[in-house]
């Protein structure tokens, strides 16, 4: 059977396919300190996997809410421009909506470089921990 791409998220080098608004279950923090505790090569590796794995999810996911707010932004943007000359009480509020959803598109936009930039910080992190 095929699945049918709708579009790709793309951020710097990495491409997420469609959106994403929740989690995944994942492992427990016993079985993560489990894996501190035995101290292997094996868990070493299969520690990083997870906080790899986590780290992307998030990041699909945040980068998912930021192309919501970004169109729901412009649609209210459209919406005031519409309304400006028929009602003017209504276009104001558009466009006070379409401020308030292009900053969260901002924020989520910084949070999604902190992401990326955790990913490439957390694998030398994890050496420190497994290497203690």
């Amino acid at each position: 059977m095929m699945e049918t791409k709708l579009f790709d998220i793309e951020f710097k080098e990495m491409i997420f396919e469609g959106f994403k608004f929740k989690r995944t279950k994942s492992h427990s923090e016993e079985y993560m300190d489990d894996l501190i505790k035995d101290g292997s090569n094996y868990s070493k590796m299969k520690y990083k996997n997870i906080v790899e794995d986590l780290i992307m999810q998030n990041l699909h996911i945040t980068l998912s809410f930021s192309i919501i707010s970004e169109i729901l932004s412009l649609l209210f943007l459209v919406i005031s421009i519409i309304f400006i000359p028929k009602i003017l009480i209504v276009s104001v509020i558009s466009f006070c909506l379409s401020f308030i959803f292009i900053v969260i598109f901002n924020i989520l936009k910084n949070r999604a470089n902190e992401f990326y930039v955790g990913k490439k910080v957390s694998k030398e992190l994890i050496n420190l921990i497994f290497d203690e």
